[in-house]
């Protein structure tokens, strides 16, 4: 059974963005600071390529046909500009593989999200992303990086 993924994904696109509004300035952290690591992504493209290619495609751009939203470009960042980290884990989490939701470890999720953000160009870290981590909480994904644009 195939599902939707934008349908499942519809009402946490729409849900409001307190989580990265809501955090102290002092406390906020942007994409940009890096929140995976390089092996972590590495193996996340293996995970990927096993769990997610088949409906998001191996260049993560999505199936207009099937309703599957790109997992990269424009529309991507778009969606998920002024969110958390922990936002994007959380929807990933929650509701993939489309047609077994939440059935993979914590790992294989972060490994994944991992991947996806390093092939969006968001810079490695020097600490592996984790479900755990409470950083991921107030780290805002920026579309560009914090002082070089609009």
């Amino acid at each position: 059974m195939v599902l939707s993924a934008q349908a499942i994904d519809v009402a946490a696109l729409r849900a409001p963005r307190a989580a990265a509004q809501d955090a102290p300035s002092q406390d906020r952290r942007s994409i940009w600071d890096g929140v995976y690591t390089d092996e972590q992504a590495t193996g996340g493209k293996v995970e990927y390529e096993y769990y997610c290619a088949s409906c998001h495609l191996y260049t993560l751009g999505g199936d207009p046909v099937m309703d599957v939203p790109p997992l990269t470009g424009d529309e991507f960042i778009d969606n998920w500009a002024g969110r958390t980290v922990r936002e994007l884990l959380d929807v990933t989490t929650e509701s993939m593989p489309a047609d077994d939701p939440a059935s993979l470890n914590a790992d294989t999720y972060a490994n994944v999200v991992a991947y996806v953000l390093r092939f969006n160009g968001f810079p490695a870290a020097e600490d592996a992303l984790s479900l755990e981590a409470p950083r991921l909480d107030r780290t805002v994904i920026d579309k560009v990086r914090p002082g070089t644009g609009p």
